[in-house]
């Protein structure tokens, strides 16, 4: 049984998070521990289990410390990421915090969405049975997890989904955001002089990839440049050679390589969907946003015109995100701030089952 918890403050913090494992939504978990300990918040991270003795290396940029297991005690705020939701039951006097990272990824809630988005196969069926039956892999059935979501605290890493847990769950989350890393942005502005490929588009071949590959067979006169198997240097420079981004997946959460690509100068192209759905999350131009169609050739089609327009001009549609880059730049300080108000300012909204 959960607590239902007190005010986090003067607490003991300690944050899961699957060890090995080098994407935006481990790094954000990395960014909790470095903003808590910079303001004299004791915070340690967790491997989950089955991650331990993974490499970390990757977010050696974070203030960190580490711990191997969590005390179920009274002063202790433990922050689950939205991947682990189950193990929330295993406190009875710790405070538990959950995450939400992402939506489409969630524990809760990915099984479902695959099937909505028709990405789930016979094989993925029987392995969510497994999950659930399973003593070594435990995952809640979600009549259950429905239940524990009211009895714990939630933190939502975009607008889409604090609006989602509101919706289908009733539930208040605080925002707490993320950021980019300097490491990640190059010294200088994007300006109109930097050399670009003409006609030369970046995206990412595990996002959308179904959609990707129609609208690449639309345009092969296109350069198109995978964001795929690389450093976080040769990203960078990667996204500040190319004219746009574009992105046509299903955006769990506020996605960290549409932003880098914003902030070298690309023209960000999105597809309508998940948080790139909310100008909030998403902050471009609307004709921007392709409508994601009943078909993967209509879909495909859409984009083709987007683009089309976008790389016969590129320079308009660049300034018009000089403030997506703003926001972007601005996000570090944003998320401290957050943190502070969470941690320390005793912002952090109660569970639900207690109001």
């Amino acid at each position: 049984m959960v607590r239902q918890g007190a005010d986090p403050r003067g607490s003991r913090v300690f944050i899961l998070y699957p060890a090995g494992v080098r994407t935006g939504g481990p790094e954000a978990l990395f960014q909790l521990c470095d903003a808590l300990i910079s303001v004299g918040v004791e915070a340690r991270m967790v491997p989950l289990d089955g991650t331990r003795g993974f490499d970390d290396t990757a977010y050696d940029d974070y203030q960190r410390a580490f711990a191997q297991e969590v005390p179920d005690e009274d002063d202790v705020v433990v922050v689950l990421p939205e991947i682990a939701v189950s193990r929330a039951r295993g406190y009875a006097r710790a405070r538990v915090v959950i995450w939400w990272l992402s939506i489409d990824f969630a524990e809760p809630y990915r099984h479902r969405l695959e099937v909505a988005r028709g990405e789930r196969s016979v094989v993925g069926r029987a392995v969510r049975l497994l999950h659930v039956a399973s003593p070594w892999r435990p995952e809640l059935p979600e009549r259950v997890v429905r239940r524990l979501l009211r009895s714990v605290s939630h933190c939502a890493q975009s607008t889409y989904a604090v609006t989602y847990l509101l919706a289908h769950e009733g539930v208040v989350a605080n925002d707490l955001s993320d950021y980019i890393h300097s490491a990640a942005r190059s010294p200088e502005e994007p300006a109109p002089s930097r050399a670009r490929v003409p006609r030369s588009v970046a995206y990412n071949p595990a996002k959308g990839a179904v959609y990707l590959d129609a609208l690449r067979e639309l345009a092969p006169d296109i350069t198109w440049r995978p964001v795929q198997g690389m450093t976080r240097a040769q990203v960078t420079q990667l996204l500040g050679e190319v004219e746009a981004y574009v992105d046509l997946g299903h955006h769990p959460g506020k996605d960290r390589i549409p932003r880098e690509a914003a902030l070298e100068g690309c023209v960000v192209i999105v597809a309508r969907r998940g948080s790139a759905a909310f100008p909030q999350d998403v902050p471009i131009q609307d004709a921007l946003r392709v409508t994601v169609s009943p078909t993967v050739a209509e879909t495909a089609e859409s984009a083709r015109r987007v683009l089309e327009t976008v790389l016969a001009d590129p320079e308009p549609w660049r300034r018009g995100q000089d403030e997506y880059r703003r926001q972007i730049r601005g996000q570090e300080e944003v998320f401290r701030r957050e943190v502070q108000r969470i941690f320390l300012g005793g912002e952090l909204v109660a569970p639900a089952s207690r109001r």
